[in-house]
């Protein structure tokens, strides 16, 4: 005796939705057939983005900082360049794409990383002061956006780059005294 296997299709909100179009239902519980589709839809991608995020955190090797100024204090740093070059690729094959938004604040830039998977989205945003320099404004804010889009994507990618930052951003100087001060005012 053969056994056939019949296969069973789970039911979804859209399979609902289509049997009440079937049947005739009126427009009302249409809606909420409808509003139940997107729901189900959004908890899809929104688990998607998780297991896409999961499998990049768990592929991704720290960052090492070997990068040094042109000139100026010694230190090492990884600029936005080199993140991009060990993460852009495991990012593509974990599906997830990266955009970024900036806008100015005060004397400060705001840049906001868009993750991407499918249809779901997640924004994070981080805001650095634009750097004082002897140069001309548009000059002093081109030097901000880079710098501020790889704290946001590091951030929102838990992404590690190796060592404290020591760039100029975090430079301690020495102070004066109060009687040096005065002179300097004199």
């Amino acid at each position: 005796m053969t056994t056939a296997l019949t296969t069973v299709n789970p039911v979804t909100p859209l399979l609902l939705l289509q049997q009440a179009i079937d049947k005739g239902t009126q427009p009302e519980q249409l809606t909420t057939l409808m509003d139940l589709q997107e729901r189900f839809e959004r908890n899809r991608a929104a688990e998607a983005y998780a297991a896409a995020i999961t499998q990049f955190q768990s592929r991704c090797p720290q960052i090492k900082k070997e990068r040094k100024p042109m000139s100026g204090p010694t230190y090492t740093y990884a600029s936005y360049d080199d993140v991009m070059l060990v993460a852009g690729p495991l990012l593509a094959e974990c599906g997830i794409s990266v955009s970024f938004s900036t806008k100015t604040i005060d004397k400060a830039l705001e840049a906001t990383c868009k993750l991407r998977v499918g249809t779901h989205t997640e924004e994070h945003s981080f805001t650095v002061p634009v750097p004082e320099m002897r140069v001309n404004d548009t000059q002093r804010f081109g030097a901000a956006p880079r710098y501020a889009q790889r704290y946001a994507l590091c951030g929102a990618l838990n992404m590690v780059v190796t060592d404290e930052d020591v760039d100029a951003g975090n430079l301690t100087a020495d102070t004066i005294t109060e009687d040096q001060a005065i002179q300097l005012q004199e």
